[in-house]
């Protein structure tokens, strides 16, 4: 992955493993209408991310997709629009979800948050040349599984902002390590994370998205961690925390992409 903030690391398994991560996810059609040349989409799926009753997440799904900038420039505030979810006979969905096709949309998180030179702010979720990231939404799922959802593939609009990024950020927030508290059952995992700033400013830290992947670098499952109000000069490294992991599955690779602003 070129630029700041991005690191895919193998690690510790993330996720309790109770259920197979086959239960929990499955692969989904994904159609883009606008036919936007600057993009491909590589892969769509809805997880499931855990089955226990007292979770936060039991009642919520999640849709990914994994997003390419085929584009010769940067392109940011990339989503997903109009989000139609269709059934096997190619109906839409969307109302038997509670989701609105009209402002229902999947942001791209992650990447490697290019700067607009002329603000000398890096915009998160910019996908530089040739870089690829996950957008996602989620809805309510209950009383469903991946396995009986009538969900087999959704419609969308690829839109994206361009001009907006037209350099590299010279604060660089890289992701070096992380742990798993390990825990017992039906309780919340703790995902840590050491944060070192690589770049030659310093950098505001304030949120770093990030998803399991499996082996196959496909994604299991999506969390953050959010509202840090830590700076970093550069050189200096800090831990933090996503104490809210529900995932059921396993996997021990994670994508981080830790973000950061102009202090």
């Amino acid at each position: 992955m070129p630029g700041s903030g991005v690191s895919v690391l193998t690690g510790p398994q993330v996720g309790i493993g109770t259920v197979a991560n086959s239960a929990l996810r499955k692969a989904i059609t994904a159609r883009d209408t606008s036919s936007n040349p600057a993009f491909t989409v590589t892969g769509a799926w809805l997880v499931d991310p855990t089955m226990r009753l007292n979770m936060s997440l039991t009642s919520i799904a999640f849709v990914l997709f994994a997003v390419t900038n085929r584009s010769g420039v940067p392109l940011c505030q990339i989503q997903l629009s109009n989000l139609v979810y269709r059934n096997a006979a190619g109906a839409n969905i969307n109302a038997m979800l509670g989701v609105s096709a009209t402002s229902n949309s999947a942001s791209v998180v992650g990447g490697t948050g290019v700067e607009c030179a002329g603000l000398g702010e890096a915009w998160p979720g910019c996908l530089a040349p040739g870089e690829s990231s996950f957008a996602w939404n989620v809805f309510n799922f209950p009383g469903a599984t991946v396995a009986s959802t009538p969900i087999v593939g959704a419609d969308f609009a690829i839109l994206a902002t361009t001009r907006l990024a037209d350099a590299q950020p010279d604060f660089k927030l890289v992701v070096q390590s992380y742990t798993i508290e390990s825990t017992a059952g039906n309780t919340l995992q703790s995902l840590r994370m050491a944060i070192v700033n690589q770049g030659t400013a310093p950098a505001a830290l304030s949120e770093v998205p990030w998803f399991l992947l499996d082996d196959q670098g496909a994604p299991l499952d999506y969390s953050a961690a959010e509202f840090l109000s830590i700076t970093l000069a550069p050189g200096d490294s800090a831990v933090v925390v996503d104490p809210a992991v529900e995932f059921d599955g396993a996997g021990t690779r994670v994508y981080f992409s830790a973000q950061g602003r102009r202090p």
